[in-house]
């Protein structure tokens, strides 16, 4: 759908689009994400979250970034014969509450990177809102990625700061529409939308999504294409999306999900 959910996600994934939407979150919520990223890279996160009393939710994130072995040279840009495999890795913990019927949410986030014998580690946070008071409508603006650089003995890297607005139209089970505008570091303006249709098979409901994202414009070709579907049966979904990057390749994400118990068990 573009990656545009900073309106439309809840429960577990909602921790890593905007946490605000942990609230929604009323039970057991897991969730699993694997991408097959560029050069053999590839990103996998799990995260469960549930809701507690007086309207509120936590949630907890492990993630991890891995990559192929990279040669090291000497000064004479001469092989060496050893290789460094860089690494990065977060833990997350999420909290959500409803103030005045607002949801607002909050996530703090431990990273640490390795580069063979240079490691480093910082504290970075997220927040975001979400605004419900039109029917079928919601709307979201969260900052993510605020805090420290990342510093690398002497050399320091600016997190990926990202501001965001963005909102989400949805039919339950029928139809949503989502769209986001937002500033980064790299980027001045990013655009994104998508949309999602769904229709049932016996006790299965199909989800079917498209969008896209100005992100990669200047790739070219496809790359700017989001397109996937998802499963559900009763507690469990599964989604499928492939992201064209030109030349480059594709990236390929891979989402399990289980919900338990309270009143969104049975809904994709």
């Amino acid at each position: 759908m573009g990656e545009a959910f900073g309106a439309a996600a809840t429960g577990a994934a909602s921790q890593f689009w905007n946490p605000a939407g942990l609230v929604h979150a009323d039970a057991l919520d897991v969730n699993f994400t694997h991408v097959v990223m560029l050069d053999d890279m590839a990103y996998s996160s799990l995260g469960a979250a549930t809701g507690l009393k007086n309207n509120g939710a936590i949630a907890l994130q492990l993630s991890g970034l891995t990559q192929p072995a990279i040669d090291v040279y000497d000064v004479m840009e001469s092989r060496t014969g050893s290789t460094i495999t860089p690494s990065d890795q977060m833990i997350a913990i999420g909290l959500a509450k409803r103030i005045k019927r607002v949801p607002v949410g909050v996530n703090f986030k431990w990273l640490q990177s390795s580069l063979g014998a240079a490691n480093a580690s910082g504290l970075a946070g997220d927040a975001g809102i979400l605004i419900e008071s039109i029917k079928n409508m919601r709307f979201g603006i969260g900052l993510q990625n605020f805090g420290q650089k990342i510093k690398y003995d002497a050399a320091e890297e600016p997190l990926p700061l990202k501001v965001y607005v963005a909102s989400a139209y949805a039919r339950p089970k029928i139809f949503m529409a989502v769209a986001q505008l937002e500033s980064t570091r790299e980027n001045s303006l990013v655009a994104k939308t998508g949309i999602e249709t769904k229709f049932q098979i016996e006790k299965s409901i199909i989800s079917l999504r498209g969008g896209i994202s100005s992100e990669n414009v200047e790739t070219g070709g496809l790359a700017m294409l989001r397109l996937g579907f998802g499963v559900a049966i009763k507690y469990i979904n599964v989604d499928y999306t492939w992201a064209p990057v030109g030349e480059l390749g594709d990236i390929h994400w891979i989402g399990m999900g289980f919900r338990y118990g309270g009143t969104n068990s049975t809904k994709p």
